[in-house]
């Protein structure tokens, strides 16, 4: 996060928004949070822009906290939504799903503790899905699947490509998986493990793609930083290919189509 980031945080009750203030200043010193308590309060932060998330109670004397969010996610497409209220609508989970809301949470005492874990969270995992979008960008023409992934080698992010070359249904399906359960022969291959390991940088891998008469897939797989906390993470590209069985090179072949296997790769 940087410091220019904002948060709208709407609540009409004085006590709770000052509480979640509070402790969302505590846990996120480098946010701004804008306090709103009315509708002219709101409205005027809506037409100014430029917040990153909106936090708001569902019980509003002038609405209610869903329909506030659908406002602004038509204003600010791109803003993260919160639920945060003592009483939390029927079937939340659904219109979390329908209005895009990051999470959903009552004003308990621990609801008030995880507020900000909650925010932390989704604002970088945005940052992490921005990062991946570059590549994805740029091949999105091409059929190629585009991963982020952790320290451990689950999924965190993922295009549409990537699910459809890993016989996955959505992208969504991929995030927290850990990548070597999807990947032929990856769990077992001493290059994956090195550079999970940080010793090293880049490893290519082989592997027959999921399904009657698929062909083979190649994993590229690379260490660099993490755009959110500067540690090691580590990204991914997937693409089908034809592999020879003979290298012009005369180097170890990528192995035969329809089997997995580390390709040989100059660091």
């Amino acid at each position: 996060m940087t410091a220019t980031e904002k948060i709208l945080l709407v609540d009409p009750d004085e006590s709770d928004r000052m509480l979640a203030a509070l402790v969302l200043g505590e846990q996120l010193p480098e946010i701004e949070v804008v306090q709103v308590s009315s509708f002219l309060d709101f409205a005027e932060q809506l037409v100014q822009g430029g917040f990153a998330a909106v936090i708001a109670e569902h019980q509003l004397a002038w609405g209610d906290g869903v329909r506030l969010l659908q406002v602004v996610r038509r204003r600010e497409p791109e803003a993260l939504l919160f639920l945060f209220a003592h009483h939390l609508p029927a079937g939340i989970a659904t219109l979390a799903i329908v209005h895009g809301v990051s999470a959903y949470l009552t004003k308990s005492s621990a609801g008030f503790l995880e507020l900000p874990r909650a925010v932390r969270a989704a604002m970088q995992q945005a940052r992490r899905h921005r990062h991946t979008e570059v590549v994805t960008r740029a091949v999105e023409h091409l059929s190629i699947g585009v991963l982020t992934l952790s320290r451990e080698g689950g999924v965190r992010d993922a295009n549409a490509a990537a699910a459809r070359l890993l016989a996955v249904a959505s992208e969504g399906q991929l995030i927290g998986r850990p990548l070597d359960t999807l990947v032929g022969g990856l769990a077992t291959s001493p290059s994956w493990q090195t550079l999970l390991e940080g010793k090293r940088r880049l490893v290519e891998h082989v592997f027959p793609e999921a399904g009657a008469g698929a062909g083979t897939i190649r994993l590229g797989g690379w260490r660099a930083r993490d755009p959110v906390d500067r540690g090691d993470a580590f990204y991914g590209v997937l693409h089908r290919v034809r592999v020879s069985r003979e290298p012009p090179d005369g180097r170890a072949a990528v192995g035969p189509e329809g089997a997995s296997g580390d390709a040989v790769v100059d660091e």
